[in-house]
């Protein structure tokens, strides 16, 4: 074989494990090159596993390739789940990283020559396969219609062959891990969401009992209890209205994905309009001005973006200066794949060392008797963009003011 014919095989074949997601595609495809190459009879894989009730280490094949005519052996249950010491003349140069190579009638008697010549291998090569320092399988070529020695070009060819196959199989195992990671995370987070949902939408009859027998209390034997009396009911009705606004908030936090939610084309400016208006109160007292640099059009999913605008137009109201009016600018610019929305103010603004804690549910950074709130806004409007595909983050300077950057994908 040519060393630049096989040169070129060898770069095709590393294409296809990094180009393939299918992997078992990727193995048909690389014996099916390689057997062809290096014209032999059959190739295959096997691997070394665990057995889960013995805990002994097996052997089983995988994979095979084969010649037309020739025999698969990839279905025959004696070639599954055998021992790793199963015919040890076969295995002993595998566990030392040495190749196995024999005619198979050169071999002493016994049960590694029994077990080939019941394939009708006449001759055959095995190279190991080391993951981590540790044998993980190996790969063989069987010669079933000559008897062959391999030169030393066809060995080095076929060693790194072996070498990109280890290094396939690695990524292969990473992503699987990964994958599984990421059901197992998609499982908790359903299980967590379903959860809150529960729990929040359960907890709302009790607290609505309490309330409204506090509420009768309250009218029917307020003038019958002293200060103190009257302090504690008032505790009370504000430690239930509290609860009531964490329970919302959190039944909010919790039907986030849960909705399919539309895509439509709608100018900015109207949108912003109809965040204005809910807010029209609070911007009242405050004397707020909410500026839209950039009345554009675009194409998205309207309600959680007003969602979104609105959580972050009434944080920068509550973190205004008492003494100056917040001013709110609201800037678009259309990138390659996104929309970057900005959202900046002129307010407290926020310690850099407090960043991670933003969108954390339930994390403040003031006491509810300075700002109001349950510390929720910001976390669903981190989760509103994580669903919708985006990002968002911020910059801010304390005493001067905040922005907040997030992305949407264009659609």
């Amino acid at each position: 074989m040519a060393s630049d014919k096989l040169l070129h095989l060898n770069f095709e074949i590393i294409s296809i494990f990094l180009e393939y997601k299918d992997w078992h595609k990727a193995i048909e495809r690389v014996f099916d090159l390689v057997g062809h190459q290096v014209e032999v009879d059959r190739i295959y894989y096997w691997d070394i596993h665990i057995d889960p009730i013995s805990g002994d280490e097996l052997t089983s094949q995988r994979f095979e390739w084969v010649k037309n005519e020739i025999e698969p052996m990839i279905e025959n249950p004696v070639l599954q789940n055998l021992p790793i010491d199963f015919a040890a003349e076969f295995m002993a140069p595998l566990i030392e990283r040495r190749p196995f190579e024999t005619i198979i009638k050169d071999l002493p008697d016994g049960q590694t020559k029994e077990i080939l010549q019941s394939q009708d291998i006449l001759s055959i090569l095995v190279l190991p396969i080391f993951i981590e320092d540790k044998l993980y399988g190996f790969i063989g070529f069987d010669d079933c219609t000559r008897e062959r020695v391999w030169n030393s070009t066809e060995l080095d060819f076929l060693r790194s062959i072996t070498s990109n196959l280890s290094s396939a199989i690695q990524r292969h195992l990473a992503i699987l891990k990964l994958e599984e990671k990421t059901a197992q995370l998609k499982v908790i987070n359903s299980e967590l969401e379903q959860f809150a949902y529960v729990a929040s939408h359960d907890l709302q009859e009790p607290l609505r009992m309490v309330t409204g027998f506090l509420e009768l209390f309250e009218k029917k034997y307020r003038n019958l209890v002293d200060a103190d009396g009257k302090m504690y009911i008032d505790y009370a009705v504000n430690g239930t209205n509290k609860m009531k606004s964490i329970i919302k908030d959190l039944l909010e936090y919790a039907r986030i994905g849960r909705t399919k939610e539309s895509i439509e084309e709608f100018q900015l400016a109207d949108l912003l309009s109809n965040v204005k208006s809910l807010l029209s109160g609070k911007i009242a007292e405050k004397q707020a001005e909410v500026v839209l640099l950039t009345p554009i059009s675009i194409q998205s999913w309207r309600s959680p973006l007003n969602q979104v605008m609105m959580n972050l137009i009434d944080n920068a109201i509550k973190y205004s200066k008492d003494d100056v009016p917040p001013y709110i600018e609201i800037e678009v610019t259309e990138e390659l794949n996104h929309w970057h929305f900005k959202v900046s103010d002129n307010g407290i603004g926020i310690d850099e060392k407090y960043f991670p804690k933003i969108f954390v549910i339930f994390q403040r950074l003031h006491s509810s008797i300075e700002y109001s709130g349950s510390g929720v806004g910001l976390s669903v409007t981190k989760k509103i963009i994580d669903n919708l595909g985006g990002k968002i983050w911020l910059t801010s300077t304390k005493g001067e003011g905040t922005c907040f950057h997030f992305l949407l994908p264009k659609l």
